[in-house]
Order: C-alpha cells, then sequence, then structure tokens
C-alpha cells in the first residue's frame, strides 16, 4: 500500500505524523506523536483488510506481557485500518542476526538462550490465553530500548484456538512454515507456533536457517522431509530440544510448556550483555 501512505497521513486523529517506519503489501506503520501527551507511538494501518486488523486486536485485547508488543487503541475508517502500539526504538530480530553475522559475530548458548527465553516466555503466555500467533520469525521480534529485550509483534495471524476446531488455513512466512502449513494438514496453532520457535532457535544458533531451497516449493519439501542431521558444534542438548520441536509430527513435538522444563532451557547461566 505504499502508493496510498500519503492519505493515510490526514487520518491519524489526535496523533502528528513523524515518518514511516515500514511499508507491505497489507499495512503501512508509521512512527508518531500524540499531540497533547506528546507520547512517541508506531501507528499500524491495514487497507482493506478487516481480517488482519480484527485478529490483531482481539488478539492484543486479551495479551498483556512485558515481552508483547502494547497495544494503546484503535480505529476503523472508510477503508483503513488503525492500530496504535507501542514505540520500540531499536531495530529487529533479524536486523541484528544481519548486522552480527556481516561483523562475523555468533551468539555463545548462553546468549541464544537470553534472547530464545524471553520470546519462549511470550509464546507460552499466548498460549495460555489461547491465542497462537502464526507467524513468529526474527523479523516479528523487535528490541526494545537499551537491546535486552525482546518483544514479540506482528499479530495480523494471531488465531484464538479456545474453540478447539481444526483449521487449514495456510499463513506466515515459508521458511518459518511448519509441515502442516506446507502440505495443507489440519492443525490447531500451538503446535505449528513451536515449529517456527525451532526454526527461530536454530537460526539465532548458527545465523541461518535449517531449511533453504531455490524456490518455495523446494523449501517446503524440504520441511515436509524434516531435519535429519544438527550442526556438530550443537550440543547435546541443544539438539534434543531441537529435534523435539522439529518433530514432523506434529502428535508428538514437545509443546511449550514441555519446552520451559526442558534441560537446555533451565541452565542457570551467569548474567549476559547483549553486544549493541
Amino acid at each position: 500500500m505504499a502508493h496510498k501512505v500519503s492519505k493515510t497521513i490526514h487520518d491519524l486523529k489526535h496523533y502528528k505524523y513523524l515518518s514511516c517506519i515500514i511499508t507491505n503489501k497489507t499495512s503501512v506503520v508509521y512512527k508518531a506523536q500524540h499531540k497533547k501527551t506528546k507520547q512517541i507511538v508506531a501507528i499500524k494501518i491495514y487497507e482493506n483488510t478487516p481480517l488482519f486488523y480484527q485478529q490483531e486486536i482481539a488478539a492484543l485485547n486479551k495479551l498483556q506481557h512485558k515481552n508483547i508488543i502494547h497495544m494503546i487503541e484503535h480505529w476503523t475508517g472508510d477503508i483503513y485500518y488503525y492500530i496504535v502500539l507501542e514505540y520500540v526504538p531499536n531495530a529487529d530480530l533479524l536486523e541484528y542476526i544481519l548486522k552480527l553475522k556481516d561483523q562475523k559475530i555468533l551468539f555463545i548458548e548462553a546468549e541464544v538462550r537470553f534472547i530464545f527465553k524471553q520470546i519462549l516466555e511470550a509464546v507460552l503466555y499466548m498460549h495460555e490465553h489461547k491465542i497462537c500467533h502464526r507467524d513468529l520469525k526474527p523479523s516479528n521480534i523487535l528490541i526494545g530500548e537499551g537491546g535486552q529485550h525482546f518483544i514479540v509483534a506482528d499479530f495480523g495471524f494471531a488465531r484464538d484456538f479456545s474453540d478447539g476446531q481444526l483449521v487449514i488455513k495456510s499463513c506466515g512466512t515459508i521458511d518459518y512454515a511448519s509441515p502442516e502449513i506446507c502440505c495443507g494438514k489440519p492443525y490447531f496453532g500451538p503446535e505449528i507456533d513451536v515449529w517456527s520457535l525451532g526454526v527461530i532457535l536454530y537460526t539465532l544458533t548458527v545465523f541461518s536457517e535449517p531449511f533453504y531451497g531455490y524456490n518455495n516449493k523446494d523449501i517446503a519439501h524440504k520441511i515436509c522431509r524434516g531435519l535429519k542431521i544438527f550442526p556438530k558444534d550443537f550440543s547435546v542438548q541443544l539438539k534434543d530440544l531441537l529435534g523435539k520441536m522439529l518433530n514432523v509430527n506434529a502428535k508428538y513435538r514437545i509443546k511449550v510448556e514441555e519446552i520451559c522444563r526442558h534441560p537446555w532451557i533451565t541452565v542457570e547461566d551467569d548474567e549476559v550483555v547483549l553486544c549493541p
């Protein structure tokens, strides 16, 4: 909706437009300031996509957690749908990974655990409140002030799974999609979040994704076959955890609450301070 950006600037109500943060096919995100309180916020605007808007506000209305983006308010226009969110000033996790990769710096396992546990806590909280994200990936993990705080964002694909119904809808990004998504199999929701968490954990460890190919069809084929071999420098406990998270059979895939009790997660590390 890049060509429509200027039109939406004039309908920000009591907010003053400051800059455009990002645009994509379905939405644009602005940095803005409340005209009275001077609070800096992010305003996400969907165009002609009420389902994404409704899914996002429904999820964020139920979720209040330090590692989940905070929604301030929302409203609808004629064809545009507005969500005011807390403003997170730093890069997202993908940008951070690519920056360190360019510098030929890898995380040690304690640093991976420090980041991953924050994401895990957010997803555990979501699942406890019967919300699955369905689009977990590094670019949807924002880095808060100070560079040590990680925040799950972008709930446009979020789903309330309290009805216990299976769904087939394909959503998310292929590189982080589960075999159920890739093969068109029905799913509840939490199990596909666990798969995506496994891909994120793998990516944090080696700065590359476990499944890659020439095109989406090739990637999907490899995802449905599963990961047979892990890098030799992965610790035994990390391999064990990833194997359980990236189990192609959703019936036997580990659950989020079980991940929280896994020995790799429960290690007590010394204080971790990530490099900027």
